[in-house]
């Protein structure tokens, strides 16, 4: 677009001039009315294009994406974003979690008014299932003038790293009195505790086993009761299970319907299981129906996780809390999930709630995922992490602390179709993963757990079928590791050209040390034979930018333990 304005420019007034007065003797003007004209040039708009950029997702607050570049004849005075939109995602509900209404797409990205510099503002929707991302930029020059481009944001996937591969070898135990499939349960004091679950009919089970590691025998339980005010039965699917170390949670879930032979997608009941009385003690109920989300106990306190509503069409974000001192007050909500989902793992490791994997929308519709979110009760804030190896769902049973790694066990991806018999563990420390030898049999919806040293991985598909296998040394508790490198020192922390280790107990030689980034990348190995120096170990970090990262220390008899500092 084109206009005209007065320009200031003595040598543009010249021209304009001259140009002028020719223009007027050709159209019967006298040259006294065009000299007191004022003279007026051609202006150009600005100019900007349509431009792509590319960040990881949940990139922290303030990471820088891109800068808009755009041109002009004089000085571009304003960057504004007028529209942002979602682009990547059809199955984006509009509203599907108690305190997000909708996605914002707008509150993604922040974008400097003078500079046109992009930045991420809000991490919570800076997911690739989202993305990419359209903003609309306008630019605003000295003039007024304006112009406008689409600029995309690629949102790509967290890099996955697989730290190692670890062989195991897996063997049977007594098999499961039923058989189960969409059960719950897990480990507490070497038992492995098995709720509920479908009959080959589909209709939700009451029936309660555990495994007695040592005795390798299961014994049946006290029933689950009813989920739902209106079952018939106390049947239930799909519950949310966790434990406080002693006594046992089960909340929400499919529960039997008024028959007792089918199924309601939706129940909002809680209970504590007593194990040493055998029975079942009702909790407040959740304050909506809520199905294949997830229960933790931590501080005390009940934490259900995400999942679906009754209807089975929003998958949910929401995070609810529990009291268990303060019963009175009810649940309570906390800051909502990013990409909500259900189908998911969860684990509870050094104070933080882990959620992994897992669903958006049901059965063939389905869409598999493959995010890690941390939530930090402290500061009622979510982080995203590593993704998983594969977008898992049925995995809520499956998923469980053991030592110092979150497992994960079997799983599924596409509906009814071939489950996975993959096995893995994340390392919160380093943000990595590890992978071991595959269960013998593919499963979804396992039950599993670990107890003195071994996992335990029963059932999943209406098998009967227990699997077990012995843990290395390395990965087992924190106090394994530290006997066997014990006394470890990391220093100057922070640091700036190198870092030093010294270990004081020498009976095992130090094998390597590998550095990852807060992302969980490893960045760099270090052969340990060729960093020695005296008696400690010296490490060249200059070549790191400034931040924290994550030091493994192994040993040459494969144990390894972590630790962190921050490089200035």
């Amino acid at each position: 677009m084109k206009h005209l304005y007065f320009f200031k420019s003595q040598q543009f007034y010249l021209l304009n001039l001259l140009f002028l007065t020719v223009f007027s003797a050709f159209n019967g003007f006298s040259n006294t009315e065009n000299l007191n004209r004022k003279p007026i040039i051609i202006l150009v708009a600005p100019v900007i294009q349509d431009q792509s950029f590319n960040v990881v997702e949940g990139s922290i607050k303030e990471t820088i994406v891109g800068t808009v570049s755009a041109t002009a004849e004089g000085n571009i005075t304003n960057y504004t974003i007028t529209t942002a939109e979602f682009t990547g995602a059809s199955n984006s509900p509009a509203g599907d979690s108690y305190q997000d209404p909708k996605y914002d797409a707008a509150a993604v990205f922040s974008l400097n008014s003078e500079t046109g510099m992009i930045s991420v503002n809000n991490s919570k929707y800076l997911l690739a299932v989202l993305g990419p991302i359209a903003l609309q930029v306008e630019v605003t020059d000295n003039t007024g003038e304006k112009a406008s481009a689409t600029i995309t944001v690629n949102v790509t996937d967290i890099e996955v790293t697989i730290s190692e591969k670890i062989d195991l070898d897996w063997t049977t135990v007594a098999n499961h009195p039923q058989g189960h499939s969409e059960a719950t349960g897990g480990a507490v004091n070497g038992e492995l505790y098995v709720f509920g679950g479908f009959t080959a009919n589909f209709a939700p089970k009451a029936s309660v086993f555990a495994l007695n590691a040592n005795a390798n025998s299961w014994s049946q339980l006290a029933d689950m009761p009813p989920m739902a005010n209106n079952s018939g039965a106390g049947g239930a699917t799909h519950m949310g299970w966790t434990d406080d170390g002693t006594n046992i949670y089960i909340a929400a879930g499919y529960a039997a319907d008024a028959s007792g032979n089918a199924q309601q997608f939706g129940a909002r009941r809680v209970y504590k299981y007593i194990v040493a009385e055998d029975r079942y003690a009702e909790l407040p109920s959740l304050p909506i129906d809520r199905s294949a989300g997830a229960l933790e106990f931590l501080d005390n306190k009940l934490y259900y996780i995400a999942g679906t509503n009754r209807a089975r069409n929003e998958d949910q974000g929401d995070l609810l809390v529990l009291d268990l001192d303060d019963l009175s007050g009810g649940w309570s909500y906390l800051s909502a999930m990013p990409n909500p989902r259900n189908h998911i793992g969860s684990a509870v490791y050094d104070g933080q709630l882990y959620v992994f994997g897992g669903q958006k929308e049901h059965d063939e519709e389905l869409v598999p995922q493959d995010d890690v979110h941390r939530y930090d009760p402290a500061t009622d804030t979510w982080t995203q992490m590593a993704d998983m190896p594969q977008p898992l769902n049925h995995i809520h049973a499956s998923v469980f602390v053991y030592g110092d790694y979150i497992y994960s066990i079997g799983g599924q991806i596409v509906h009814n179709a071939t489950p996975y018999a993959s096995v893995y563990a994340y390392n919160p420390a380093t943000n990595t993963w590890s992978q071991f030898t595959d269960l013998p049999a593919k499963r979804f919806s396992v039950v599993a757990g670990g107890i003195d040293g071994k996992l335990y991985a029963s059932g999943g598909n209406n098998s009967r079928t227990t699997y077990m296998a012995n843990l290395p040394d390395a990965f087992l508790s924190t106090s394994t590791v530290q006997n066997t490198l014990n006394a470890i020192k990391v220093y100057p922390n922070p640091a700036t050209d190198h870092i030093f280790v010294s270990i004081d107990n020498q009976d095992r030689a130090i094998e390597s040390f590998s550095i990852y980034d807060i992302s969980g990348r490893i960045l760099e190995v270090f052969s340990a034979e060729n960093f020695k120096n005296g008696d400690k170990f010296q490490l060249p970090v200059a070549q790191f930018s400034p931040g924290i990262y994550a030091l493994v220390i192994k040993d040459t008899q494969g144990n390894a333990i972590t630790k962190r500092f921050i490089l200035r």
